[in-house]
């Protein structure tokens, strides 16, 4: 059984004069899947930043690691998943990034379309799949969710199953409550406080 740590310690973070975190200090250990929830603004989005080193804390720090010792690489997936595509371009994306296993995209989308052709649904699906595919071990999701429609919820959360049999680690920051089930726990902005689930 996988064991992961999310560790934050002392963690502080501010825009402007906006606090979001002040001093935090958490602990949390699980197996694959673990939720971050709370309403708008809480900052759900700027923890995944903060972990993914996208922006700095203003002090302290956090970081994942496994097994209580090695820090594991990341992969990030936004909210919004045109800024995920260096290309611009679909096919090309693919070839970049050396995805084979996803040349069913390059079948569907004949001509190599550009990123501003396809519905946020459909680069959300696409983005969330080379974050699959990639070889990272923590996958930090922003709103996976968002934009899907309900065959594409299904084929997300059973993908999200696959990597968890295989224990790989998934974050995900999410206002639904969808996934809850088969989270390991999650940590609730608002309260701070964390609840495991299974």
């Amino acid at each position: 059984m996988s064991l992961y740590t999310l560790k934050l310690t002392n963690l502080s973070f501010s825009y402007s004069k906006q606090v979001i975190f002040n001093s935090i200090n958490y602990n949390i250990i699980f197996n694959s899947i673990l939720l971050i929830k709370g309403s708008n603004g809480v900052g759900k989005t700027t923890l995944l930043k903060l972990l993914y080193g996208r922006i700095k804390p203003d002090k302290g720090k956090m970081d994942i690691s496994y097994n209580t010792s090695k820090s594991v690489s990341k992969c990030y997936v936004p909210s919004n998943p045109m800024f995920m595509f260096l290309t611009g371009y679909i096919t090309d994306e693919l070839k970049f990034r050396g995805l084979n296993k996803l040349d069913k995209y390059n079948e569907i989308y004949k001509g190599n379309k550009h990123v501003n052709e396809l519905s946020a649904g459909e680069l959300k699906k696409i983005s969330v799949d080379i974050a699959f595919y990639q070889n990272c071990e923590a996958l930090l999701l922003d709103e996976p969710l968002m934009a899907l429609d309900d065959e594409e919820v299904i084929y997300f959360k059973n993908c999200l199953l696959d990597l968890k049999s295989k224990g790989r680690a998934i974050i995900i920051a999410t206002c639904e409550d969808y996934l809850d089930n088969i989270a390991d726990g999650i940590l609730e902005l608002d309260s701070l406080s964390y609840y495991k689930y299974q």
